[in-house]
């Protein structure tokens, strides 16, 4: 059970969109070994993944979406972004 919540945390944090960190580090070959010549660290923000969204909405058994008018999807979406805001505030 503890997994499947590891999953859905995931889930609700790709659906939402996310913040990353990568740092990208280049080494020189010197005499006494290697000497660290740049670190560039760069932050990148991750769009909303509508597969994530789509997989939330079939964990939580609602409708199918392909029966879903797109006013419907818009709504289930905005819905679900702003609890899975609040989920991440806590």
């Amino acid at each position: 059970m503890e997994d499947m919540d590891r999953i859905r945390t995931a889930l609700c944090r790709l659906a939402i969109g996310a913040q990353t960190k990568e740092v990208s580090e280049e080494y020189t070959a010197t005499d006494d070994g290697l000497t660290l010549k740049s670190r560039k660290c760069v932050e990148k923000t991750l769009a909303p993944d509508l597969s994530a969204i789509k997989l939330l909405f079939s964990m939580n058994s609602l409708d199918s979406i392909e029966s879903m008018t797109d006013e419907e999807l818009n709504i289930e979406k905005e819905k679900l972004l702003k609890l899975l805001q609040e989920e991440q505030k806590t």
